[in-house]
């Protein structure tokens, strides 16, 4: 990523509530993403999928936050 890149592009992010997704870090469980469902297997993996967005934005937002001199 180019120096600005990120900030560049902050107000079209905006608009398009992209910043939702740093919610996670205040305890957004991603129910409304990954629903809950009645077949087991499916809500095994939505989840799964749960965990993994969780996780990947505490790995991700801080570099994104650092990108856009946010942090």
């Amino acid at each position: 990523m180019a120096g600005g890149d990120l900030a560049a592009g902050k107000g079209i992010a905006a608009e398009r509530n992209a910043w939702l997704v740093f919610e996670d870090e205040a305890g957004q469980s991603w129910r409304e993403i990954f629903k809950d469902a009645p077949a087991t297997e499916k809500q095994q993996a939505n989840i799964r999928c749960r965990e993994v967005a969780s996780a990947e934005w505490r790995r991700i937002v801080p570099v994104l936050e650092v990108a856009a001199g946010l942090g």
